[in-house]
């Protein structure tokens, strides 16, 4: 139902049926959209400013605070529509003007919901009314912004941090498609919100501007899980790391797609040795993605001979293989040597073309240098492997084969683990978020 066309009054007759089953866990408020998210109810509505409905909501919960103590999920969605007129008789020009969401009344309805676990904010400007920072004691299991932008109609930290600042504690902030402008951090204020994991699913190189505030606020990263597709993001991520790496305990890192470009092959190691996990002192968890997907079998026709960049010992560091399987994997070594000598739990999550198990046994796949890399761990205590969920029949346990056995005289031998899961197999699949961004 549209609170567009209804009224609160209607709105609260229908909600006060509701009794208190432990059923009810979400009441999601978002605009022209109809996204079921598994719970009990669901309510589509509402532009809140321009409609007024924040202190509507608020006075409803008030008078049925039964119904504010079940929701557990909450979704906000802004989007409004201008329309003027055109220059010429019967023409007209629309324009997208992004929706207020004011701080103060935010808080409000958030203090009427004290379980309140998951809190998705969509396409919003964020202004508070006053300069005071807020007071709530409100704790957040998942706090996720897309498109968001401050007063100005730009994205800020300043702006982020307002809205991040209406909680004490969040264990999980997620970030999408979040343009940062250069901003002076000077008059930023220490941030009183514990953060404990933050991931990205935009470019990296978007979110330096955010690391760099977040470190001149204080804010203590614990968990970064960052998406790079481009080599360009690799040196963001480098300085990203130096910023803030002694918070990070665990760090999930995906290159997906960054072996399709044509960058020549030298400049891609320079963009590597860049990037290191010495500054991630207390790093205790490192997950890993890893690809065995070929390139089209036209990219393979133009590139015939050159395919996986033949290298024998030429200086090529890390990087030295026969295809670009074993250029994947050597990377990922690579990073894995940098990493602190605390880590405990390893994780590679690996895609294969075709699931194909035998990929596995490519002559690029160097298995000495993946022990070489744990061996530095001391207090390692589990190294796990994870194939693609619901494919071919008996893929898995190939896989596991495969590994077990060269893996068969090594020290880690009996730290192994196997997994199923669904890994994304396209850069496309891997970032596309709607509904509901996707939590690794």
């Amino acid at each position: 139902m549209s609170v567009n066309k209804l009224s609160i009054d209607i709105l609260q007759l229908v909600l006060g049926c509701v009794d208190d089953k432990q059923s009810i866990v979400s009441c999601t408020l978002v605009s022209k959209t109809f996204a079921p998210i598994g719970q009990a109810y669901l309510f589509e509505a509402i532009k809140l400013s321009r409609l007024n409905m924040v202190i509507g909501f608020t006075k409803f919960l008030q008078d049925a605070p039964r119904f504010g103590g079940h929701v557990r999920n909450l979704h906000l969605k802004g989007e409004g529509v201008v329309t003027r007129n055109g220059h010429r008789p019967g023409t007209a020009q629309s324009t997208v003007v992004r929706d207020w969401l004011h701080l103060n009344e935010l808080e409000a309805v958030l203090l009427g919901m004290p379980r309140l676990e998951i809190l998705f904010v969509e396409r919003y400007r964020i202004k508070r009314d006053n300069g005071n920072r807020p007071s709530s004691p409100l704790a957040l299991q998942r706090l996720v912004l897309v498109d968001i932008q401050d007063a100005s109609g730009d994205a800020t930290v300043a702006g982020i941090l307002a809205l991040v600042d209406c909680f004490s504690e969040i264990q999980e902030l997620i970030l999408h498609s979040i343009s940062f402008s250069d901003e002076d951090y000077s008059h930023l204020n220490a941030s009183h919100t514990s953060i404990h994991s933050v991931v990205y699913e935009m470019a990296v190189s978007e979110t330096v501007a955010l690391c760099e505030g977040l470190v001149v606020a204080k804010v203590a990263t614990q968990s970064i899980d960052i998406i790079v597709t481009y080599w360009d993001e690799v040196e963001a991520l480098a300085k990203y790391l130096q910023l803030c790496g002694p918070s990070v305990k665990r760090f999930v890192f995906d290159i997906v797609g960054v072996l399709t470009e044509d960058n020549p092959q030298d400049e891609r190691i320079r963009t590597w040795e860049c990037l290191s996990l010495a500054s991630c002192t207390n790093l205790e968890s490192l997950i890993l993605y890893f690809s065995l997907i070929d390139q089209s079998e036209e990219d393979e026709d133009e590139e015939d001979g050159d395919e996986g960049v033949e290298d024998e010992g030429d200086g090529l560091g890390p990087f030295s293989g026969s295809t670009s399987h074993g250029i994947m994997f050597s990377s990922v070594c690579a990073i894995m040597a940098t990493a602190s000598p605390n880590v405990r739990d390893v994780t590679f999550r690996i895609r294969i073309d075709q699931c194909d198990a035998e990929r596995l046994n490519d002559k690029g796949l160097d298995y000495e240098k993946v022990q070489d890399a744990l061996g530095r761990f001391e207090n390692l205590r589990s190294v796990t492997f994870e194939f693609e969920e619901d494919a071919s029949e008996g893929f898995s346990e190939r896989c596991q084969e495969i590994i077990e056995e060269k893996m068969s005289a090594t020290n880690t031998m009996g730290l192994l683990r196997f997994e199923e899961r669904v890994i994304e197999r396209s850069q496309q699949e891997l970032l596309e978020t709607w509904p509901y961004p996707r939590i690794r």
